[in-house]
């Protein structure tokens, strides 16, 4: 079975804060140095070595998540 996600935007938001984030991830995100030149922003798959997406490269990553998987479980049971 699937857990139960909310995909509503207001279910990100905390309610009582009344904030998008906690004040720890906010102390976090406010800790990331920004560049001192701008750069143009760019879509890398790591999973490759020319950081370009393929199904082939997804579906090797998934085999391999689901072999790390496997020796977890039998590790752990």
């Amino acid at each position: 079975m699937l857990p139960n996600f909310s995909l509503s935007v207001s279910s990100l938001c905390d309610s009582k804060l009344r904030q998008w984030f906690d004040p720890p991830t906010c102390r976090a995100i406010k800790a990331i140095p920004l560049p001192r030149q701008c750069i143009e922003d760019r879509l890398v798959w790591y999973d490759t070595a020319n950081g370009i997406f393929s199904v082939k490269s997804a579906y090797h990553l998934a085999v391999r998540l689901d072999q790390q998987n496997s020796r977890w479980k039998a590790m752990v049971s």
